[in-house]
């Protein structure tokens, strides 16, 4: 959001917390030296236009959760309670299909990852939404196709990488959540090192052996090969120097792109049909901890842009001196937060009950002294500010001292902190529930 729309954004609230600092200076008999209004007015304003900043791109760049469900989120983060979010988030793993997943084709120069990229596709090389291709290197950069066999499945057509370890250190694996390691010729060490980070960095890779009809056609004529055997051939040792290199029951697939229908083209095609769902679950889980965190820091920014002006109709409420009301109003104040963090009692037993963990472990995760009840005496302590040392000894002298009020009165400062403290410990406790309920095992 730019300089002049946050401003209009903000226009609303600026002028609620004039009109009732205006009011404030009224009921008050305008004495607003006496509470220093011009500083606390330019403190709040600083800090409501710093809450008001836009978070729109909070949830948009990750890509495992879909357009639907995100707008879910934030709606829940807007209106709602956060003990919605685990049923929305059941309903995410229940439907994957939504989710996007990104396949890297990764290889050296030259290997055949941009005619790979068409033929899984269907596309022709002339096509205008084909991946350029040729006898040398032609990807710049990677660019993104669409896989028409699965929604929302995209393979990335990489540009060919090195052969040291120093060029594949230079990849971010992180943001692929398959990998199609693509080698035209016999298995080299630029395929063993990208085996090797793609290992270890959790993620499953397919091994394509490209142009194997150009394997098929030198063979010597003295020592004749049947097809089979040589494509057997072929494929146990790729087999065997993936295993050497620590992939897991690796897959291998010897396609060419011209002759699509001949080799493993069509059972590559399968094969990314049938791990999608899967996928796109581990993806979707592996995002749930930072949806939690982002959710919850929403959530409380949306609560705490209000805070100031709870504090300051609570203050209204009784200026000069305490009254047992506005205690009910901090309680009352509280408990919404409590609900709206999903921490009540009907909130934790609703998202024990569609997560299946049990209450107590949930209620064990709430530290705060504000999600627990605090008696009167307490909650007064916080919004007052005590009776200085110059009234109190004033109030001993003789006749002057008479009237002397000692009761201790209502502070601005004092009640904004506790409300701001509220939010953040409550937060706190609201990911730490989120977490056990979502996450952990």
């Amino acid at each position: 959001m730019k300089g002049p729309e946050r401003q209009m954004a903000c226009a609303p609230q600026i002028q609620a917390l004039v009109d009732c600092i205006n009011a404030l200076k009224i009921k008050v008999g305008l004495e607003t030296e006496k509470y220093k209004f011009t500083r606390f007015e330019d403190s709040l304003e600083g800090e409501v236009l710093g809450l008001k900043r836009s978070h729109d791109g909070d949830l948009e760049d990750l890509k495992a959760v879909s357009q639907k469900k995100t707008q879910e989120l934030y709606n829940i983060c807007q209106g709602g309670s956060l003990a919605e979010v685990p049923g929305v988030i059941y309903s995410a793993l229940g439907e994957p299909s939504q989710v996007r997943l990104d396949v890297a084709v990764i290889g050296e120069v030259g290997c055949g990852k941009s005619s790979l990229v068409n033929a899984l596709r269907g596309v022709g090389a002339r096509e205008p939404d084909a991946a350029p291709t040729g006898v040398t290197g032609t990807t710049g950069k990677a660019k993104a196709y669409p896989l028409p066999l699965v929604p929302f499945l995209y393979l990335w057509d990489l540009p060919g990488v090195g052969v040291t370890e120093e060029d594949v250190s230079h990849l971010d694996l992180s943001r692929y959540d398959l990998f199609l390691l693509v080698a035209s010729e016999r298995y080299k060490h630029a395929h063993s090192c990208l085996a090797r980070a793609i290992t270890a960095a959790g993620k499953e890779a397919f091994f394509v052996r490209s142009k194997v009809d150009v394997d098929m056609g030198t063979q010597p004529e003295s020592q004749p090969v049947s097809k089979e055997e040589l494509q057997e051939k072929i494929q146990k040792k790729c087999l065997e120097d993936l295993e050497k290199d620590g992939v897991l029951s690796p897959q291998v697939f010897l396609v060419s792109s011209i002759m699509r229908k001949a080799y493993d083209l069509p059972r590559l095609q399968e094969a990314l049909i049938g791990i999608a769902p899967d996928l796109k679950k581990k993806a979707l889980r592996r995002a749930i901890p930072t949806v939690l965190s982002r959710l919850v820091r929403r959530k409380s920014k949306v609560l705490m842009k209000d805070v100031w002006i709870k504090a300051l109709q609570m203050c209204l409420y009784c200026v000069e001196e305490p009254n047992p009301d506005v205690v009910e109003i901090l309680r009352s104040t509280i408990t919404s937060f409590c609900i709206d963090l999903g921490l009540d009692k009907e909130s934790l037993e609703r998202t024990a009950q569609i997560t299946g963990k049990t209450h107590t472990l949930l209620q064990e995760q709430i530290r705060s002294r504000f999600a627990k009840p605090l008696n009167s005496k307490d909650m007064l302590i916080l919004i007052t500010k005590p009776v200085s040392l110059t009234t109190w000894a004033w109030s001993y002298v003789p006749y002057l001292g008479r009237g002397t009020n000692l009761e201790a009165e209502i502070s601005f400062e004092s009640t904004y902190q506790t409300l701001k403290q509220v939010v953040v410990e409550l937060s706190e406790d609201a990911e730490r529930v989120l977490w056990v309920a979502l996450v952990e095992e």
